[in-house]
């Protein structure tokens, strides 16, 4: 019976052994600044445990945005140095969440600044929108730094937080139309059409797109967080989370989210709550499917 026991105990720990190996690693990453200022992104699970130092950035940069590929093992963040033009980098990780290698630095055509991997994990495709000499473009590109091609170029208006929607078709993106009044829209596409203008407002912050929906969370200012279904175009929830930056869970069903104040802390809302982070100075962050 003894033995009986252990040998049970023994498959059971096997088992789980090997599904964290095929787990592709924590599934949130976050920026948290530290030191002079620098970044670093570190790796976590939803319960704020198992966290690990994934990269450091070099001294007086910092990472604009990040993404973490559908299924783990590798994440694509923009870098910049103080002084400097951004740049676009790949770095795969184990299922423990430690860095393989160094990052790789994508070649691309505009200066990047943000990035999205495409929800198919088997297409290895990034979408990023990036600044060309006068005007700004949204492109696509492999994770080797091949291939690419211009989905929009637009001439007039800044755009940035390009995402894929679910259909790995579509994406959305937060574009200025008037700096002004600070009016800008959520965008669908091309957004030549009305019904491509999914929403218009003021100081629209970050967005992120449902896993297994068409909705998007998107900052009210700098305090608040809605949600936006793309299919009616319809806020279903406005400010219904006092923080910003949302993200959110492989089934939409919670949402990661720096807490607003003075002293901020990642939080996860909406079912069972949890502190994924203490108290820091964070940046981007991003919670895969």
């Amino acid at each position: 019976m003894f033995r009986s026991t252990i040998a049970a105990l023994f498959l059971g720990t096997s088992l789980a052994t090997v599904a964290n190996a095929q787990s592709g690693g924590p599934p949130i990453a976050y920026v948290k600044f530290e030191g002079a200022g620098s970044a670093t992104i570190y790796l976590t699970n939803d319960n704020g445990k198992g966290t690990v130092k994934l990269y450091a950035a070099p001294s007086k940069t910092k990472v604009l945005h990040l993404d973490l590929k559908p299924g783990g093992g590798e994440i694509a963040f923009v870098e910049r140095r103080d002084g400097s033009h951004p740049v676009l980098k790949v770095l795969a990780f184990s299922s423990s969440g430690s860095a393989l290698g160094q990052p790789r630095t994508l070649d691309t055509p505009c200066r990047p600044y943000s990035v999205d991997y495409h929800p198919d994990p088997a297409r290895a495709l990034l979408i990023f929108a990036g600044m060309c000499s006068d005007h700004m473009n949204i492109t696509t590109i492999d994770t080797e730094g091949r291939d690419h091609q211009v989905l929009l170029e637009n001439r007039s208006d800044y755009i940035e937080g390009v995402r894929w929607l679910k259909d790995g078709v579509s994406y959305v993106y937060i574009r200025d139309v008037d700096a002004r009044t600070e009016v800008q829209q959520l965008c669908r596409n091309a957004c030549d059409t009305g019904s491509d203008v999914l929403w218009s407002g003021h100081k629209v912050g970050r967005l992120d797109v449902g896993r297994v929906s068409n909705k998007i969370l998107f900052d009210r200012g700098t305090q608040y967080i809605s949600e936006l279904d793309a299919d009616t175009r319809t806020v279903v929830r406005e400010n219904f989370i006092n923080g910003t930056d949302g993200h959110y869970s492989p089934d939409d069903t919670r949402v990661l989210y720096e807490t607003s104040g003075r002293n901020t802390y990642l939080d996860i809302d909406s079912g069972p709550s949890a502190r994924v982070a203490g108290k820091g100075d964070y940046g981007v962050k991003d919670w895969r499917k």
